[in-house]
């Protein structure tokens, strides 16, 4: 193989990063930050921030305080420190990690096994992939839409259209707007004692409610809903209201649905 030919394979194997229509190929953590030293409007130290339509490739690592401009692109397995900020159209690939207080503005789209800290903000028509993970205090804008098995922390909030995929899960305090839509699995942990969920059961064409180990119809539950009296009596104790109030919540669901 001629020098010409093991130039070329070591030129195809590097990242690039396209700024301000030109093109960079680097392959080290270095080699970026010579070419980003090279453009005025970047700003690399403490807080590093990135202009418009930027494309960085695999793997790229950013610490706190990252800034990225409108239409900024991240490959697979970017992973940003706390405090990131992305503009609009930011999309990234998957594997995506965000620090804590990562806000991006509108039309975010992340892939799969999106992880972000607590106090994410998104803005508007955020899409998110499979297996997306937030922490506590996140807040989605108006239409914001999940994949399947999104987990949600504590207080997280949504603006009106929002739609999950199946098995969505989320903590204490969920607000979401109007037109909230889930295909058609919920979980509810952490209302009361036990797990609760409600699903549609397409073959039988009916709603199922899970409350503890007790998983029955609606119409079951409709009939005879104070069914463990050694536990939960018809009474006003704080676990009795506990499991009402979240019974209650997964027949507004459900109604919502139908």
């Amino acid at each position: 193989m001629n020098d010409i030919m093991k130039e070329k394979i070591k030129l195809e194997v590097r990242m690039k990063i396209t700024i301000c229509a030109e093109e960079h190929r680097y392959k080290s953590k270095k080699d970026l930050l010579i070419i980003l030293k090279k453009y005025p409007h970047i700003i690399v130290g403490k807080r590093f921030s990135i202009g418009n339509n930027a494309y960085i490739g695999n793997y790229f690592e950013a610490g706190n305080n990252f800034e990225a401009g409108n239409g900024f692109i991240a490959g697979d397995n970017f992973e940003a420190g706390n405090d990131f900020e992305a503009g609009n159209d930011f999309i990234a690939g998957y594997g995506f990690i965000a620090g804590d207080y990562f806000e991006a503005g509108d039309n975010f789209e992340a892939g799969d096994n999106f992880e972000a800290g607590d106090y994410f903000i998104a803005g508007d028509y955020f899409i998110a992939g499979n297996n997306f993970e937030a922490g506590d205090y996140f807040e989605a804008g108006n239409n914001f839409e999940a994949g399947d098995y999104f987990k949600a922390g504590d207080n997280f909030e949504a603006g009106y259209g929002f739609i999950a995929g199946d098995y969505f899960e989320a903590g204490n305090g969920f607000i979401a707007g109007n037109y909230f839509k889930i295909t058609n699995h919920v979980i509810l942990p952490n209302f009361y004692k036990y797990i609760a969920r409600c699903y549609f059961e397409k073959n039988g064409n009916n709603w199922y409610i899970q409350l503890g180990c007790f998983l029955r119809t609606l119409d079951e539950w409709e009939n005879d809903f104070w069914n463990n009296n050694d536990e939960f009596p018809d009474n006003d104790s704080e676990q009795s209201k506990s499991r009402m109030a979240v019974y209650e919540i997964m027949k507004v669901i459900i109604k919502q649905l139908s």
